[in-house]
């Protein structure tokens, strides 16, 4: 769910109500719980292309496909999509 350093105080927050949980190293997954109370972040599929969680609220927004045509922003040109410099 997070693999950035700027994020480990709101991931602090969610591991203390028991909504996710460390998982190798900076990364966080979601607990059932958490699913329940942040269904957005749920990780439907990994990016066949390069391994990237595809989140919910990504495939909601239209910036990633979690089909047969299965892609995260990174790996699919789709408008809106942020890219990494």
């Amino acid at each position: 769910m997070s693999h950035a350093d700027f994020c480990r105080a709101c991931m602090d927050t969610f591991v203390a109500q028991g909504w996710a949980v460390h998982h190798n190293g900076p990364v966080y997954v979601l607990t059932p719980l958490g699913e329940q109370n942040l269904p957005q972040h749920r990780a439907l599929m990994d990016c066949p292309t390069c391994g990237t969680p595809i989140y919910a609220r990504w495939v909601e927004e239209g910036i990633a496909r979690a089909d047969d045509g299965a892609g995260c922003p990174h790996c699919l040109d789709l408008p809106g999509a942020v890219r990494p410099p």
